[in-house]
């Protein structure tokens, strides 16, 4: 599934019934066949569940993965990513307090599968060309942000969202994953809020520079045509089995992009982009200038 919107049960649910669904066609088997094949087995089921699956819309039960996943003669890595998938979907419904708090609001951006992800990957990178990214922005950033970005929001969503995007900022301080951060100089000089409000994102940004976790790169402004004109994407990057996955955020929801393809596409514009940034040690340089300038 080369492309997800906002999957019926989840998206780790979309994933599974992808794989599920690449190795019966791989056998070159029916739904029908299949259904048959469980039966000799000693397992119900019809050909009506099996397509929900297929397309994220409906959970499979462990046992109905390892039978599907022996019957369909799947190796270990394939079995071991499908088996991940279905023990992070179970996890997934035990949500923090913070997320069942505003979930109408964020299930109405697509957003949960975002945060799950987030809180999942072991590295993340990021791609941003006019905006501070959110693992990296102040609460008066964010608050300020959100309602310029969101204005049909009442002020006590807008209010729910800023706090709920410092919340993921404390879960990943406290976890070991990686942030890789590209940024687009313009993004630095954008005004959101007044002069103070700037300046004390721009400090927070300078502490985070100095952490060992963060990687942070500014891209100058260049007149000339690049890929990374097409608009921001963040992509998650697994350690285990798990396929990494794109994601691409609008106005109003994210799509999420689960093809290689896709996903390879998407890592080769950010590598690229990488290197056309500043040296290392400028973000450094070049925040400590613009603070100073903001101070006067």
């Amino acid at each position: 599934m080369p492309q997800t919107n906002e999957p019926a049960a989840s998206l780790p649910g979309s994933q599974i019934g992808s794989a599920l669904k690449e190795l019966r066609d791989s056998c070159d088997l029916n739904l029908a066949q299949v259904v048959a094949d469980l039966r000799e087995r000693g397992i119900r089921s019809d050909t009506g569940t099996l397509s929900r699956i297929e397309q994220g819309k409906r959970r499979v039960t462990r046992e109905l993965a390892e039978a599907l996943l022996d019957h369909y003669g799947a190796g270990p890595d394939k079995t071991a990513q499908v088996l991940g998938l279905i023990s992070v979907d179970a996890t997934r419904r035990r949500r923090p307090a913070l997320w069942r708090t505003h979930s109408a609001l964020i299930t109405s951006m697509h957003f949960e599968p975002f945060l799950g992800l987030e809180r999942r990957a072991d590295q993340i990178t990021s791609y941003q060309t006019d905006l501070i990214p959110g693992l990296l922005q102040t609460h008066g950033y964010a608050r300020r942000l959100i309602a310029l970005l969101r204005p049909d929001l009442a002020p006590d969503e807008v209010e729910g969202l800023a706090t709920l995007r410092i919340s993921r900022q404390k879960t990943f301080a406290q976890g070991d994953q990686r942030f890789r951060a590209l940024i687009c100089e313009r993004a630095l000089t954008r005004s959101v809020g007044d002069p103070a409000a700037m300046r004390e994102q721009l400090e927070h940004l300078l502490d985070a520079a100095g952490e060992q976790r963060h990687e942070i790169r500014i891209l100058p402004f260049e007149p000339l045509i690049h890929p990374g004109v097409a608009g921001p994407f963040v992509v998650f990057h697994f350690d285990d089995t798990t396929p990494d996955l794109v994601c691409v955020e609008t106005m109003t929801h994210s799509v999420y992009f689960e093809g290689k393809t896709d996903v390879r596409t998407y890592t080769e514009v950010h590598s690229g982009l990488w290197d056309r940034a500043l040296p290392p040690d400028h973000p450094r340089i070049g925040l400590q200038h613009m603070i100073k300038e903001l101070r006067t």
